[in-house]
């Protein structure tokens, strides 16, 4: 696409590497609504669209949210796909098509090609705090979204 190494161009490898976890664990989440669920909702009057956003979205959502969670994860840790869309350079990206470096790639070059570990384990407990922080915003979010859809708030 000729974008080189760029913040659009890893953004983009990102989403194409995480975008089969997300669609597939959604799907799975979704089939794993029981069908007496869908067969009450609709014996109760409501149409096939009712039933889709009021019952089975809500009980397929804890699915759904954990998929997001475990491809956030990966995308996160990912520092190959990363290394060749994005480059390694050491500036901070000044812009979409400016490459830069991801945190798990900053790790991996500076405990292999530095002596500076003592920095490579400071920016890996940053990313471990991060990844620690995101998993609980996201489960906070999840929590609050999945009692708003069931009507207990």
């Amino acid at each position: 696409m000729g974008f080189g190494f760029s913040l659009l161009s890893a953004g983009l490898s990102g989403a194409c590497l995480i975008l089969p976890v997300i669609i597939r664990t959604s799907e799975e989440a979704l089939l794993a609504v029981p069908h007496s669920y869908r067969e009450g909702s609709l014996a109760l009057g409501a149409t096939k669209w009712q039933t889709t956003v009021n019952v089975v979205l809500p009980a397929a959502l804890p699915g759904i949210i954990t998929g997001i969670v475990l491809s956030v994860g990966r995308v996160i840790a990912e520092t190959a796909i990363f290394w060749v869309t994005l480059g390694g350079s050491y500036r901070l990206p000044t812009g979409l098509r400016s490459g830069g470096r991801s945190m798990a790639l900053h790790v991996y070059m500076l405990a292999g090609e530095t002596t500076a570990f003592d920095k490579a384990m400071a920016t890996a407990a940053i990313l471990i705090a991060i990844i620690i922080v995101l998993n609980l915003v996201i489960n906070y979010t999840s929590r609050r979204f999945a009692a708003r859809m069931m009507g207990r708030e």
